[in-house]
């Protein structure tokens, strides 16, 4: 019952700037709209593509707010894009990586199991990613070297994703397959880049308070 999209491969990498004006992306798989998991009716849309090379995958995403749409005023607000990437297909684990529609699009990153529950902010990996606002839509951009998934030890050639857009005027919330936190319920991309091993992962503290102890610098079983 889980959906599958084959992601196609690109030889023109895209400009990370929010805009998704490159011709790749017109070649880009997608999953069609969104759907609504919560809140009203569906008053705003929410649209995906994907791409890969060799090292990248790449994400666009294409957001319309028609719940606060004014003339001559961005649809800048507190929306937000969530990346689920279950790396290696287990069903189990999974990267969260998180986009905001403002201040030039800050993100937030983390690697989750669900099942028993854990989770380690101390995964921050490099990555680009823009956001691009005008009035009543939003673009959100990603370029996902595939190496940075390496709390896992390989990563396979179908991985469990889904994407989602909360903060929507209304209260809605847009999925691409399921709603839950269970990796098993998400959809599935094939044809990735797979790798039979990955380098050790870096751990950083950027934005974790004195509080906060970083795990040894081994890999999760």
């Amino acid at each position: 019952n889980r959906p599958m999209l084959r992601v196609p491969p690109t030889d023109s990498k895209p400009v990370v700037d929010g805009k998704l004006e490159e011709p790749c992306w017109k070649d880009a798989a997608k999953p069609g709209p969104l759907k609504v998991t919560g809140g009203t009716s569906a008053k705003s849309t929410t649209e995906a593509f994907l791409l890969c090379d060799a090292n990248h995958l790449y994400v666009g995403v294409r957001c319309v707010v028609k719940g606060n749409a004014q003339p001559g005023k961005s649809s800048e607000g507190d929306e937000f894009l969530e990346l689920l990437i279950d790396s290696n297909g287990d069903r189990n684990s999974y990267y969260l990586i998180r986009l905001t529609n403002k201040n030039g699009g800050e993100t937030f990153s983390c690697y989750i199991e669900h099942d028993p529950p854990w989770q380690d902010r101390s995964w921050q990996p490099r990555f680009e990613s823009a956001v691009a606002n005008t009035t009543g839509l939003w673009f959100a951009e990603f370029a996902l070297p595939v190496n940075i998934f390496n709390k896992n030890k390989t990563l396979a050639p179908e991985i469990g994703f889904n994407i989602r857009r909360s903060g929507i005027p209304g209260g809605e919330t847009h999925c691409w397959h399921g709603a839950s936190t269970n990796p098993g319920e998400w959809g599935v991309l094939a044809d990735i880049p797979a790798r039979t091993s990955l380098p050790a992962p870096e751990y950083g503290a950027r934005g974790l308070n004195r509080f906060f102890r970083l795990p040894n610098n081994t890999y999760t079983s």
